[in-house]
């Protein structure tokens, strides 16, 4: 029986076209049914009580930006942000709202934030009073609808690759991002400079690869055959116990139809 994964499914169309659009992203940002969810390093901010994600608006965070965008700002101007501020905001994409208006998510890191400093923690301190407090995504994530999980897992993913990217894997010079955060841009100068600037290049933008994960139920005991180079080729299991064996699908293997693919991971 297979079985979507629970942070699959995601609703949003990821609006690439128009990411590099910054009238039309403000314009999207500051509508009054725009949807920002916020982040502290790997914390989202939850209604505690409900266990339901927070969704602010513009208007409601607008203390936190302090008159910066980091939209609006070229990817050397929205690294420096990133870098001095902690400030850094996701478009995710968008959905269609009530009456057919179209409601835009985004995402907004403000962890590591050192200028306003005074201001985040204030801002946590009036949420707290309404109820509102920064939980880890887990085990938090696991009571959000199946959608709405998805849309967190994708912002926290992106975020992380943002965190981890912020030199470039060609020169080593830093990177800033482009594209609303789905992109980093080489900060290194002259046009020619860095390869990662000369046509597209995939290490500019977040690693996209198939995974697998295979919960196996064993009603006897029997052996399960494993290619992973770190272990044996075969693995006990006894019955009525689980197995699970995870890892990245390859395209080396066999041609045989139950082998289109090899699981590089051993069993865990």
């Amino acid at each position: 029986m297979n079985f979507q994964n629970f942070f699959a499914g995601n609703p949003l169309n990821r609006c690439g076209p128009m990411r590099r659009n910054t009238s039309k992203l403000i314009e999207d940002l500051k509508a009054p049914e725009s949807k920002i969810i916020l982040f502290n390093k790997d914390s989202l901010m939850f209604d505690a009580s409900k266990k339901q994600v927070v969704e602010f608006n513009f208007s409601s965070l607008e203390l936190l930006f302090k008159g910066a965008l980091p939209i609006n700002q070229s990817s050397r101007d929205a690294s420096q942000l990133e870098k001095e501020q902690g400030i850094l905001m996701i478009l995710l994409g968008s959905e269609k709202g009530q009456a057919g208006l179209k409601a835009t998510y985004w995402a907004l890191q403000i962890g590591g934030n050192k200028v306003l400093a005074d201001q985040v923690v204030q801002f946590s301190k009036e949420q707290s009073a309404l109820g509102n407090e920064f939980l880890r995504l887990r085990p938090a994530a696991f009571s959000l609808p199946s959608s709405m999980a998805a849309i967190v897992a994708q912002a926290r993913s992106i975020l992380d690759w943002n965190a981890k990217n912020r030199f470039c894997s060609a020169c080593g010079s830093p990177t800033g991002p482009a594209e609303v955060g789905y992109k980093r841009e080489c900060l290194s100068s002259g046009d020619d400079s860095c390869i990662s600037k000369i046509g597209v290049q995939n290490v500019s933008y977040p690693r996209t690869g198939l995974n697998s994960v295979h919960g196996i139920k064993s009603q006897m005991r029997l052996r399960l055959r494993v290619s992973s180079p770190r272990m044996a080729n075969e693995h006990s299991l006894a019955a009525n116990l689980f197995g699970l064996r995870k890892g990245f699908l390859v395209l080396q293997g066999s041609s045989s139809p139950l082998n289109q693919s090899r699981l590089s991971s051993p069993l865990l």
